[in-house]
C-alpha cells in the first residue's frame, strides 16, 4: 500500500520545493557579496561613448559599403 501513496506528482513537487530553496539560498549569498565596489574598469568611459556625429558617420559608412558591395556583385555576376 505504501508504494501506491508515493505518486510522481508528489515527488515532482518535492523536487520543485528543494530547487526553490536552493535558488533562494544562492540568491541570499549573491546579495551579500560586494561585487564591483563602485570601481570602474574603464575610468575614461565617457570618452568612449558615441556622439550623434559618430552614429551618423557609422550609418552612412554602412550604407555606402552596402551600395558598393551590391554594385560590385552586379558588376561581376550581372543581373
Amino acid at each position: 500500500m505504501t508504494s501506491f501513496s508515493i505518486k510522481p506528482g508528489r515527488l515532482l513537487k518535492e523536487k520543485q520545493i528543494i530547487l526553490s530553496q536552493k535558488h533562494e539560498e544562492s540568491r541570499r549569498k549573491i546579495d551579500s557579496l560586494n561585487v564591483g565596489g563602485g570601481v570602474s574598469h574603464w575610468p575614461e568611459m565617457e570618452k568612449m561613448r558615441l556622439t550623434a556625429t559618430d552614429i551618423q558617420t557609422i550609418v552612412l559608412m554602412n550604407i555606402a559599403l552596402s551600395i558598393t558591395v551590391a554594385a560590385s556583385f552586379y558588376f561581376v555576376h550581372g543581373l
